[in-house]
C-alpha cells in the first residue's frame, strides 16, 4: 500500500472526513487506496489555533505525529486555474491560502475514508518526502 505522507493538522482533518480534497503543487495518476501518514513535523500554531477555531471547537484536540491515521482512495486530481476555482472548493481543502499562492496548485480528490481506531506507528523511510511503499501494513 502506498503512503501519503501529509502534515498535521490536515492529517487529521482527511482522517475525520472534514477534508476531502488533498492540495499540492503537482498532478497525480494514482487511484486507488492509500493510508494518511501524520508527519513527524510539529504543526505552525497559528494554523492549528485556526483548525481548532474553525472545525474542532471544544475540548482540545492533540494532533498525534509520527502515525498512520486512515485510509483514503484517490478518486481525482483537478488543477485550480484560478483564485476564483481555488476558493469555491475551499470548503473541501480547508486550505487558508492567498490569491497568489493557489494558481496552479491540484487538488487531490479523496474519498472512502478508513479511520483507524488506533492509529499505527510508521516511519517514513530516508529519502521519501510525499510517498512510501508499506508492503508490511494491513489497514
Amino acid at each position: 500500500m502506498k503512503v501519503l505522507a501529509v502534515r498535521q493538522p490536515w492529517a487529521s482533518l482527511i482522517a475525520d472526513g472534514e477534508k476531502t480534497v488533498e492540495v499540492r503543487s503537482g498532478y497525480t495518476h494514482i487511484r486507488e487506496r492509500v493510508a494518511i501518514y501524520a508527519t513527524r513535523t510539529k504543526p505552525n500554531s497559528a494554523l492549528v489555533s485556526y483548525i481548532r477555531h474553525r472545525f474542532y471547537p471544544g475540548p482540545l484536540k492533540l494532533f498525534p505525529l509520527g502515525v498512520i491515521l486512515a485510509t483514503v482512495e484517490i478518486t481525482g486530481c483537478e488543477c485550480y486555474g484560478t483564485p476564483f476555482e481555488f476558493d469555491m472548493d475551499s470548503y473541501n481543502h480547508r486550505v487558508p491560502l492567498t490569491p497568489f499562492e493557489c494558481i496552479g496548485k491540484h487538488g487531490w480528490s479523496l474519498s472512502n475514508v478508513h479511520k483507524l481506531v488506533d492509529p499505527v506507528p510508521f516511519k517514513m523511510p530516508k529519502g521519501a518526502v510525499i510517498w512510501a511503499n508499506a508492503e508490511e501494513l494491513s489497514l
